[in-house]
């Protein structure tokens, strides 16, 4: 492959997954942990495609956009218009591809989409209504692009999703509170820092709202608690705070709404 055509190739490559980062953003920006879980596919080769260091199989694209709630059928013909120029115009060490070069196959096609369905299906009712509100001394950027974020941007009080925190993002801690509620400490290792989660499973978001609260244990607590409390979803998370040292201990507090009373989750959750 010319020159040219190597550069053409990696700028569709690059914008297919600047897409897909919008598409994740659109969806509530889960974590990778939650879209590896739903899809079936490895945290790492849903991290390729999103940063366009590899060209996504069929089924990897497929289940991607699948579960984040849009329809693969665009988003795959893309993929073989990319595929067929690296097919007809490169050999297997010029570009990167996931696995094997594909084929056009219409029963392939039909899988893949069937195998997004099968996989993705639920990560829209547990994590696309997720809402970020204002920590509790510092307000998100909304504007923050979550594409190519960098370590630079990781500060306490801001939204993990603009971060490289939600990459290795998983669940530290979480337990199921009066049977209906999930209450989570999110942990990122990369960053050092933790924010908190609560999502419904009541089927009672519509009128009703979610609190969710995460703060250090011990010390300036007023200071450095983050919260959110949103309205008619699903599920809440907090800013992040970055852990001062190994012995500080962050606690997760949730609660929520159903016709106005209040459910308090009970005891704090902490990592």
């Amino acid at each position: 492959m010319r020159g040219g055509d190597i550069q053409q190739w990696d700028q569709g490559l690059k914008k297919l997954a600047l897409d897909l980062r919008q598409l994740r953003a659109s969806a509530g920006n889960p974590i990778l942990y939650d879209l590896a879980s739903q899809t079936g596919i490895s945290k790492s080769t849903i991290s390729d495609a999103l940063q366009g260091k590899k060209l996504p199989s069929d089924r990897t694209l497929a289940s991607l956009v699948k579960a984040l709630g849009d329809d693969p059928g665009p988003w795959l013909e893309r993929r073989d218009q990319l595929a067929l120029n690296a097919t007809d115009n490169s050999s297997a060490s010029e570009l990167q591809v996931e696995k094997a070069r594909p084929r056009r196959l219409i029963p392939l096609r039909a899988a893949a989409i069937a195998a997004a369905g099968a996989f993705g299906a639920g990560i829209i009712g547990t994590v696309g209504v997720v809402a970020l509100l204002d920590g509790a001394q510092s307000s998100p950027s909304a504007a923050a692009s979550p594409a190519d974020p960098t370590l630079s941007a990781v500060t306490t009080g801001v939204d993990p999703a603009t971060t490289p925190c939600i990459e290795d993002a998983e669940p530290a801690a979480a337990e199921t509170r009066n049977e209906s509620y999930l209450l989570e400490v999110i942990w990122s290792e990369n960053c050092d820092a933790a924010w908190g989660r609560v999502t419904r499973y009541d089927n009672r978001s519509s009128g009703n709202s979610v609190h969710v609260e995460i703060s250090p244990r011990d010390g300036d607590e007023g200071h450095q608690k983050q919260q959110a409390t949103i309205g008619d979803v699903q599920g809440a998370y907090t800013a992040l705070i970055i852990r001062a040292d190994g012995n500080t201990r962050l606690c997760a507090r949730g609660s929520v709404t159903v016709d106005g009373a209040t459910i308090d989750l009970g005891d704090p959750l902490c990592i």
